[in-house]
């Protein structure tokens, strides 16, 4: 009956569709060359995953456009401190242990420096073996740590980065009792991984590739695998940029046939037309062709019956810029960043529109820091403090090491406002209201509170020390009081002496302050 209304209303398509389900289901001449193929992750990552990662560091190095996103990433995630790391031990009271607390940040922060060896080729600290885990990760779609305990360095503890390649794809086996290998993954009968089957070079190593083929089983509590898994059981990563690598490729062949034939256009080019067929050039080449010399600015003289055929191409076409950023702009897409930073596109922009981009944008980009922090941080704090209580270069018991991981507080990196007048009026009235606290607000800048209020009591310290007061520091930094910027800089009150202009309680009347 609803068929025979909607057919009757004229709406053959839409009750075609309402007796057959779902259009994505359809099978009409519009989706006939549509067929994918439905296996699981692994399934497909087996075969695929080497020629993908290969495709992704090639565009890396390539690619402006992918080099730049694998580029954001670092910058936006990590910035010039990556991931920072406070101790909030406190009592049982609630206060802060700051004694075990500084102990433990300043153990920690030792650790990070290069010098003493991080990683175990001792050519990274901290801070940039974060930066290559990120890069790695985004390009590659994973990387391995492992943690080797009982180092030779002070805090018995390194770190060892293995590239994706290391660990065969191709390394499937059927252990039996449910223990399996798969992509060099050994995993129990419930899919958690228990080892891992690194090869001691890896397959592009072509100084030993003898040694591909010999492998070692590395304990899963020795290995951190890092990888953002876009489905469930997917035991290996992929490259971030894999929804886009075949459009940005053809991108790069579209803009470089361009280019080629902007160069063609800017050289005019031609041919002589002759009605009988017979002309003396100036010259002829190695083949018998025959041809003539033009110098800028000059029109040679033809012979009566000769003909100039010229070659004129008009490159690049005007539908170019916005072809470029059409596609550009569904690049940008797949990889969850705004168009105009990928594209370093601030043309069209205004204040709001580049407001919400950016906000949304960085909200991704926090996403990635709380996915770093737990997958890589809070393993090895946990994996370096360990060794720290063992090896007694911290005054802990193994029963505390919970407690203490527990009480880690990372940071990632903060941004600057995008309008700090708008922004810090609207975080004055939110904290006036209540809607929020310093904690927050100082969270949001990757601000610790207690630390800002030390820091503020140690200027004002400071400053009285060297018989200054907050006051009369602030209006020296500022070069002029504020009853000076009201007088049009003239350094005096409305009274006409030197003074220093403040709100009343209720804010709608001034008085100077002398």
């Amino acid at each position: 009956m609803l068929e025979k209304i909607l057919r009757r209303l004229g709406y053959q398509r839409i009750a075609k569709r309402s007796m057959t389900g779902f259009a994505a289901a359809s099978t009409d001449r519009l989706v006939s060359s549509w067929n994918p193929v439905n296996l699981s992750m692994d399934a497909v990552l087996r075969t695929q995953l080497p020629k993908i990662r290969a495709r992704s560091r090639d565009l890396s190095i390539n690619n402006p456009y992918v080099k730049k996103f694998i580029g954001m990433v670092a910058v936006n995630v990590l910035g010039p401190g990556g991931i920072s790391f406070q101790s909030k031990l406190k009592f049982k009271n609630g206060s802060l242990d700051e004694r075990s607390n500084i102990a433990i940040e300043t153990a920690w922060k030792e650790w990070g420096r290069r010098r003493h060896s991080p990683d175990v080729t001792g050519k990274l600290s901290w801070v940039r073996l974060q930066d290559l885990c990120l890069r790695t990760v985004a390009r590659d779609g994973e990387i391995f740590i492992r943690q080797v305990r009982n180092f030779e360095n002070a805090h018995r503890y390194s770190l060892q980065l293995i590239e994706a390649d290391s660990v065969d794809e191709s390394f499937n086996a059927d252990l039996g009792q449910g223990y399996r290998i798969i992509m060099g993954i050994e995993i129990d009968p419930w899919g958690r991984p228990v080892a891992y089957h690194v090869a001691r070079r890896a397959a592009n190593d072509y100084s030993d590739p003898v040694s591909y083929r010999q492998r070692e089983r590395i304990p899963a509590e020795d290995m951190i695998h890092l990888f953002v898994p876009f489905r469930v059981n997917q035991r290996r990563g992929v490259p971030w940029a894999f929804a886009v690598m075949a459009k940005t490729n053809v991108l790069d062949g579209y803009e470089e046939a361009e280019l080629v034939a902007a160069r063609v256009a800017a050289a005019k080019m031609g041919c002589i037309e002759t009605a009988e067929g017979i002309y003396v050039a100036d010259d002829q080449d190695g083949a018998g062709k025959q041809y003539i010399e033009a110098e800028p600015g000059t029109f040679p003289i033809m012979p009566p019956g000769t003909k100039m055929n010229m070659f004129d191409p008009q490159h690049p076409t005007t539908a170019y810029r916005d072809f470029v950023k059409q596609v550009l702009r569904a690049i940008a897409c797949g990889l969850e960043v705004s168009y105009n930073s990928l594209g370093a596109d601030l043309e069209s922009v205004n204040y709001s529109s580049v407001r919400s981009g950016t906000l949304e944008e960085r909200d991704g980009w926090k996403a990635i820091q709380a996915w770093l922090i737990e997958d890589l941080c809070e393993q090895v704090f946990e994996g370096w403090l360990r060794m720290q209580v063992l090896a007694r270069t911290l005054d802990f018991e193994p029963a505390d090491i919970d407690r203490i991981c527990g009480a880690a507080v990372w940071r990632g990196r903060s941004w600057s406002w995008v309008d700090p007048l708008k922004d810090g009026k609207a975080n004055t009235e939110s904290l006036a209201s209540g809607m929020a606290t310093r904690t927050d607000l100082l969270a949001e800048q990757g601000k610790d509170f207690e630390e800002h209020i030390d820091q503020l009591v140690y200027e004002q310290e400071y400053m009285r020390r060297k018989g200054l007061t907050p006051d009369a520091a602030a209006k020296t930094d500022s070069g002029q009081s504020d009853g000076d910027e009201a007088d049009g800089g003239e350094g005096k009150n409305k009274n006409g002496g030197n003074g220093r202009w403040k709100e009343t309680q209720h804010g709608s009347e001034t008085q100077a302050a002398h």
